[in-house]
């Protein structure tokens, strides 16, 4: 009876032992992923800390980006506006040069047939001369667009000298 007693106090005792290994065993498994669940949750802070800071940077950098597409549709919509003005005032000159080319060919033909008006020759001649005069200053100007246009070169100022206003009968050209 004794030897019995022993014996399963023997059995028990290992058992026991072998009960308390395991145990050991799982609370050191749980103590490493109690670790790695607490080291996961860090990174997942720090990752959470990261997006944050990344949308703010990014919202950030998208509203420089949305001031600056505005300040160049600012910019944009002025230059067109410029555009618009220019091609205005060119097709204004064109149409004044156009105009005063006729002039200078009625002029020329009434010298031919001895049509000549004085008045009418002296008005046309200084508007020639102070076109011929201010026109190439203007097209001339690096910021008028049209410096750059071929078209410029074709109007030929004449050579004649402007005639003396003061002198109605010197507006008699050649």
């Amino acid at each position: 009876n004794v030897e019995q007693a022993v014996k399963r106090l023997r059995i028990a005792h290992e058992e026991i032992q072998r009960l308390t290994d395991k145990l050991q065993r799982k609370e050191k498994e749980k103590c490493q992923l109690d670790s790695a669940l607490e080291k996961a949750q860090l990174e997942i802070e720090k990752l959470k800390e990261n997006l944050i800071s990344m949308k703010e940077n990014d919202s950030a950098d998208l509203k420089k980006a949305k001031e600056h597409n505005r300040r160049l549709d600012e910019e944009i919509l002025a230059l067109r506006n410029r555009v618009r003005s220019l091609d205005s005032d060119k097709k204004v000159l064109g149409e004044v040069v156009d105009r005063l080319k006729e002039e200078i060919c009625e002029s020329q033909e009434n010298k031919q047939f001895g049509n000549h008006s004085p008045q009418k020759s002296v008005g046309a001649e200084q508007r020639i001369e102070f076109y011929n005069v201010y026109l190439p200053k203007i097209w001339a100007s690096p910021t008028h667009p049209s410096s750059k246009c071929p078209s410029n070169t074709e109007y030929e100022a004449p050579s004649a000298a402007p005639p003396n206003i003061s002198d109605p009968g010197s507006a008699d050209l050649d």
